[in-house]
């Protein structure tokens, strides 16, 4: 059976290891393609709502002023 898992801290690779030299488990190096880092530049244009940025900036502010403010 196979099954993929994405390890969280470097310790969990470790233990991994111990698993495959006790023969209960193989360890694949497989490559993993990381998904590469967009630029903000990049995502310029691509929100995709139907509102003008006017009525956008509008809902933002309207936001804004319904949050509850104490700095007492």
């Amino acid at each position: 059976m196979t099954v993929t898992v994405e390890l969280l801290s470097e310790d969990a690779l470790d233990l991994l290891r111990q698993l495959e030299k006790l023969a209960i488990l193989r360890v694949q190096n497989k490559k993993v393609k990381k998904i590469p880092q967009l630029k903000i530049s990049q995502l310029r244009g691509t929100l995709k709502t139907g509102l003008t940025v006017e009525e956008i900036d509008h809902e933002l502010k309207n936001l804004r002023n319904e949050w509850e403010r104490d700095f007492s």
